[in-house]
This record gives structure tokens, C-alpha cells and sequence, in this order.
């Protein structure tokens, strides 16, 4: 028993030690490495101590604040102990804000005073259960895949320094990026730069796919078998997105990770939205390092270059704890 005892605390403290930084010190007591007598909490695990039980709310915040999602998977792992606490909603939050969702924090890279702390304590709070729960489940759209995986998970501002958001809004700041555009796009229809166009009405947290590859090359009416097929088999009610909520995400992720959602390789990619103009449906997409395009294309046509990127909008968040407001 005594053996079984050790052997799972020298685990649990190869796991910990993996997370410290190179040049901590540490002292060597037999065959297992541990921190000097600044970090007692860790080094009670020599003595058969469990670690769980001995951290108080704040050590446990500052041990795990730095494991990214993979190695909270990891940590679930060790016993039946760190799974239950590691496993908690509270726990999974910190870690999804910091290292999977892109909050209004984004929006500081194109401006200073572009997104206020209020801002970012309003995304935080509304990260919500619905929302955990949901990245930990099974993408029915990419098998062997969990949502959190195939999904952007992106904060959507009603504002952007105080003006509503939309096109036009957003690509005056886009600028500062692509400062070879006329307005921030490498192409955007004057339809979306119109200043009466409708606002969101609240801020709010969505999930966007890709381009499902399956949805190209399709008529109108299989793209929306497609997406009602998805909603049914995932009980999740997907969308066609709105242009300003593609815009929103591809920048947020291009500005937070060099990456662009819709790559400008051949073929591109692009997704209908949900919204139509006078005789063509909107289309967004093929986002080169010029920029994004918000273009028009007729949405009774099949084309091996437009699908569907389907959204889901969390839009009525059940706040984990009423105080839970530090980020």
C-alpha cells in the first residue's frame, strides 16, 4: 500500500514538475526532484501528502493557471482526485478564456483604447456553462474531432470604442493592419459600408466552423439539408452567419494567431451569409494577406469554391457564479 502510495505521488509530481520553469531551482531528495522550501505545498508530496488537498484556492489557481487545454486533459488523468477537481466548470473556464476563446482582447492589437476592461470582464462573466459544455463534446461535423478542436470560439462586441459594430466600423480599424485598403477590406460591397445598416443588439459568444468541403459545389436547397442535418445530428441550432460575424472572426483569429480562417490558397474558400441583396446572395472569404473580401455571388448557383461555414450563438449566457469576474 505504502509502495502504491509513493509511486502515484511521484507521478503526480512528474506531472507538476513538467510545468515549472528551466531555471527554477530545486533540490534533489532521492530519486525525485522538488522546488526549494518556497513551493511547501509541492514538496509535501514526498512525504505521501496528497497535493489536492493541501492547495487552497488561490495556490491552485496559480499552479494550474498555466497548462494550456491538452495538458488539463492530461492532468484529469493522474487520479480520480485531480479528475474531479481539475474537471470542474470553474477550472475549465480560466483555461478555455486563456488559451481557446478569442474575448475583445483582440481588439487592442488594431488601437489603443479600442476595448475597455468592461468590455473584457463582460466576455469573461458570459463565458457559460452552456459554453464548456459544449466544447467538450464530439464534433458530428469532423468525426474522431471535440468542438473544442474544430471550433473558433469567438466574442462578438456590440461596440468597438463606443460605435456600434458593423462593416464599415470595424474596417476603419482593420486599416491599421492592411494599410494598403480603401477601407480596411481587400474587397467589400457598398451595400455592407452603408451607416444606416442594423446593428447587433447584444454582445455575445459564438462557435464558427470552416467551410464543410461537403457543402461546395451544391444548390441552395442541399446547403440547407446539409445545415439542417448538422443541427439535428449535433442538437445544435446552426446558422448561416451574418457578414459582420465572419469579419469579426476571421480578424480575431488572424490578429490573435497569424492564421487566416479562409485561407487565400487556390482553391479559396468561401461561405454564404445570411443576408441577400438586391438579385445575389452576400459571400465572404478568400482572405489573403491583403485582406478579407466581402463579395456578392448568385446563391442558386453551385460553385466548387463557396460552402457554408456554419455558426452557433450563445446568446443567453447562465453565468457560472454571479462574482466570478476575474480574468
Amino acid at each position: 500500500m505504502q509502495s502504491s502510495s509513493i509511486s502515484a505521488n511521484k507521478n503526480r509530481w512528474e506531472f507538476f514538475k513538467s510545468k515549472l520553469k528551466p531555471n527554477q531551482k530545486t533540490s534533489s531528495i532521492s530519486s525525485v526532484q522538488r522546488p526549494v522550501t518556497q513551493y511547501p505545498v509541492i514538496s509535501s508530496l514526498i512525504i505521501g501528502e496528497d497535493l489536492i488537498s493541501r492547495l487552497n484556492s488561490d495556490q491552485f489557481s496559480e499552479i494550474f493557471s498555466s497548462l494550456n487545454l491538452s495538458m488539463l486533459g492530461k492532468g484529469c488523468q493522474v487520479s480520480k482526485k485531480w479528475n474531479q477537481v481539475l474537471n470542474q466548470d470553474s477550472v475549465w473556464k480560466h483555461m478555455v478564456y486563456k488559451h481557446k476563446a478569442i474575448g475583445p482582447e483582440w481588439l487592442q492589437k488594431l488601437g489603443k483604447d479600442v476595448v475597455t476592461d468592461e468590455d473584457c470582464q463582460e466576455a469573461f462573466c458570459s463565458l457559460s456553462l452552456e459554453i464548456i459544455e459544449k466544447l467538450k463534446r464530439l464534433c458530428e461535423a469532423i468525426p474522431g474531432k471535440y468542438i473544442v478542436e474544430t471550433h473558433t470560439l469567438v466574442w462578438m462586441p456590440k461596440t468597438i470604442c463606443g460605435q456600434p459594430i458593423n462593416e464599415k466600423n470595424l474596417g476603419i480599424f482593420l486599416q491599421s493592419r492592411f494599410p494598403n485598403t480603401d477601407n480596411g477590406y481587400r474587397y467589400i460591397l457598398p451595400l455592407l459600408l452603408d451607416p444606416s445598416r442594423q446593428p447587433i443588439d447584444n454582445s455575445y459568444w459564438m462557435l464558427m466552423l470552416g467551410v464543410l468541403p461537403e457543402s461546395k459545389n451544391t444548390t441552395s436547397a442541399q446547403r440547407q439539408d446539409i445545415l439542417e442535418n448538422l443541427t439535428k445530428k449535433a442538437q445544435m441550432a446552426y446558422r448561416l452567419p451574418k457578414p459582420i460575424e465572419v469579419a469579426v472572426a476571421a480578424f480575431a483569429k488572424y490578429c490573435t494567431s497569424g492564421v487566416r480562417l479562409f485561407k487565400g490558397k487556390w482553391p479559396s474558400s468561401y461561405t454564404f451569409c445570411a443576408e441577400w441583396g438586391k438579385d445575389y446572395q452576400v459571400t465572404t472569404g478568400s482572405f489573403f494577406k491583403t485582406g478579407f473580401a466581402l463579395v456578392n455571388s448568385d446563391g442558386n448557383d453551385a460553385n466548387r469554391y463557396i460552402g457554408i461555414a456554419p455558426v452557433y450563438i450563445f446568446d443567453k449566457p447562465q453565468l457560472l457564479h454571479k462574482d466570478d469576474h476575474k480574468v
